[in-house]
């Protein structure tokens, strides 16, 4: 997770005990500086935290296997957040199914932006800052209109595949 503070963290290891739990802060010590509006310095840096089960020798543990450990935080981290989005995706997706169907009672120029729209929300895995920065695309309005009457003849459907999913038969 990036961090932005007026201070750096004391130690790359940070591990704190409550009960029966262990929170594990875990940080390689690379950050970057610039300024606040003010002149202040502003520090920018990723950590990475794991509760477990409690052990009174965890910070030795820990220091020990230093880049395991923060490989196997930073690798959870990654795709616990990359769930979550795709969940999200996914529902929008789910959502707009129906734009899709060849009876679909939409204007032509809305079934292209949902078609446009969908793969724009499929291709936010693509994105540079994935998981942890996504941009979202804009969900496009529908025009109702009367379904089209759909030609069931098999050179109908030849021409349907052909021209809106690019299949040659």
């Amino acid at each position: 997770m990036n961090v932005k503070s007026n201070a750096l963290p004391l130690s790359r290891v940070d591990v704190n005990t409550r009960g029966n739990k262990t929170t594990v802060t875990l940080w390689d010590g690379s950050y970057t500086e610039s300024s606040d509006a003010e002149g202040n310095a502003v520090y920018s840096y990723d950590v990475y935290q794991k509760t477990l089960r409690a052990r009174k020798d965890f910070a030795d543990i820990i220091t020990g296997n230093f880049k395991t450990w923060y490989d196997n935080i930073k690798s959870e981290e990654y795709e616990s957040f990359a769930a979550g989005i795709r969940a999200q995706r996914d529902k929008l997706l789910s959502s707009t199914d129906w734009t899709q169907t060849l009876d679909a009672p939409i204007t032509s120029d809305s079934k292209t932006a949902a078609r446009a729209y969908r793969q724009a929300l499929r291709d936010i895995t693509g994105q540079s800052e994935f998981p942890y920065n996504v941009i979202w695309p804009e969900k496009p309005g529908i025009v109702s209109t009367a379904p089209e009457p759909v030609d069931v003849t098999v050179n109908g459907i030849v021409d349907v595949l052909s021209t809106e999913f690019g299949v040659i038969v």
